[in-house]
């Protein structure tokens, strides 16, 4: 429902937009042209995006043979309260998917930076991230390696995260240098609050957890004790978890999302889980470029 709100609002700022780029409309304005062929070109990449979302949690996986007769999504590109939109097959969603990201390199070539971490706005190295996704989908993986490379070749300088102070920078502080894309936040607006995992709360003997969900012990063993990635995602001595009535210690609590503390994002003395949402991050291009060439017979490449 929320991609399909979304895709509402992309499809509106398109429509927009072309009436202003149109020669032949009332609407055309040479001056606003530049302005909305950024709006189209945004609008364009995150339509593919949402698309590429939906098409992989509800539809079947891109099989070349079959793609033309499998169902996937409803494809809706203009806004209409009265349509009712029947399942595209799955060819047809990520031809459209091809379609808006060749569409918002194009328009968005010269007006937008090659890329910079922690970007809260369209880049083509974001874009270059987006079509990586894709022909991994779609098992174009020569183009797939190509795309991922692309990015972590940029001269932006993505750099993946290799100590616990630049693991805490990255996660709790929304500073680091893997995202390729990071949305916008600020304390009073937008910010994201992903608290199933802890659910700070306190009453007269102090902090706890409160989570939905904990690690099972499957999963907590599955690390190293020096896996950096277990040394700072997981805590079991930050605060007992309350469940039933009763505190309970030493029992692990996934704490990756616990929030950002710094500027003002945290309200209070507690945590609330708020944070910048990353949603492009460059751990993700190395491991496109991994499978792509794998799949692609590069061996040496792959590792």
């Amino acid at each position: 429902e929320s991609h399909y709100s979304a895709i509402k609002n992309y499809n509106i700022a398109i429509e927009q937009a072309d009436l202003i780029l149109d020669q032949d409309s009332e609407f055309y304005n040479e001056d606003l042209a530049p302005y909305a062929e950024w709006l189209k070109g945004t609008a364009l990449f995150f339509r593919a995006s949402s698309y590429l979302n939906l098409a992989r949690h509800f539809g079947p996986d891109y099989e070349p043979d079959t793609a033309s007769d499998d169902l996937c999504v409803p494809l809706v590109l203009k806004f209409d309260v009265n349509a009712k939109p029947a399942r595209a097959t799955v060819e047809d969603v990520y031809y459209q998917i091809e379609e808006d990201l060749f569409a918002a390199e194009e328009l968005l070539a010269d007006k937008v930076l090659q890329g910079e971490p922690g970007s809260p706005d369209v880049t083509i190295d974001a874009i270059y991230a987006l079509m990586a996704r894709y022909y991994l989908d779609i098992e174009e993986y020569e183009d797939a390696a190509d795309m991922a490379d692309a990015v972590i070749n940029s001269p932006a300088g993505y750099k993946l995260s290799s100590s616990p102070t630049e693991m805490d920078t990255e996660w709790n502080r929304d500073m680091g240098t893997e995202p390729i894309m990071q949305m916008y936040a600020s304390p009073s607006e937008g910010q994201v609050a992903n608290t199933i995992y802890t659910q700070v709360s306190r009453d007269a003997k102090g902090a706890y957890f409160q989570p939905y969900y904990i690690p099972s012990k499957k999963l907590i063993d599955s690390y190293s004790r020096n896996d950096l990635r277990f040394r700072t995602w997981f805590s079991n001595n930050k605060y007992p978890i309350f469940a039933n009535g009763a505190r309970y210690k030493n029992i692990y609590t996934f704490i990756k999302y616990i929030g950002n503390p710094s500027d003002g994002f945290q309200v209070g003395p507690l945590e609330n889980g708020a944070h910048c949402a990353k949603s492009i991050m460059i751990s993700e291009m190395y491991l496109i470029s991994a499978e792509a060439n794998a799949q692609a017979g590069n061996v040496i490449d792959a590792r």
